[in-house]
């Protein structure tokens, strides 16, 4: 593909995008062949990277991440890719969150793990359920991988 048609795309996928939603950073943006005639297929995918806002260091400070230990894990009736989460943040702290990890992890799996948790969010009902933080984690295409501390250490830590 050349470079012009490269540069054509990436105009295209940005301004789609920044139309809808201003903070999205990834994302895979759909054409139709009417958008690029000279492309043969009806439809193509394209990835793209956009800057995100950039946020002053004092609201940086704002977030409260600390490590969570994962205690207990159910499934979500009517949801295949929730789970609700019992996470121990230490001292006493034990948080309902719900995560979009199902797909990817058994509840098995998931006891024990050690995640990176903002827990200053404010809570918001999500299939039902109050969720009290958020679980942080990667996106590989489309796929959940969980911020993990490298070696193991006191629930409730915080991360800086």
């Amino acid at each position: 593909m050349s470079r012009l048609i490269r540069e054509a795309i990436y105009y295209a996928a940005k301004t789609k995008i920044l139309r809808g939603k201003t903070s999205i950073c990834h994302q895979q943006i759909f054409f139709n062949s009417t958008e690029f005639p000279s492309f043969t297929s009806k439809y193509f995918l394209f990835d793209i990277m956009l800057p995100m806002d950039t946020i002053s260091f004092s609201d940086f400070k704002k977030l409260d991440l600390r490590i969570g230990e994962i205690k207990e894990v159910a499934d979500i009736n009517g949801y295949d890719k929730l789970y609700r989460l019992k996470v121990d943040l230490g001292e006493g702290d034990c948080r309902t969150l719900v995560a979009g990890v199902r797909q990817q992890f058994s509840k098995e799996d998931l006891i024990g793990y050690q995640v990176v948790i903002v827990t200053n969010l404010e809570s918001k009902e999500i299939a039902g359920v109050e969720s009290r933080g958020m679980l942080l984690a990667a996106d590989d295409n489309n796929e959940p991988v969980l911020v993990v501390p490298c070696k193991k250490v006191q629930a409730g830590m915080k991360v800086r």
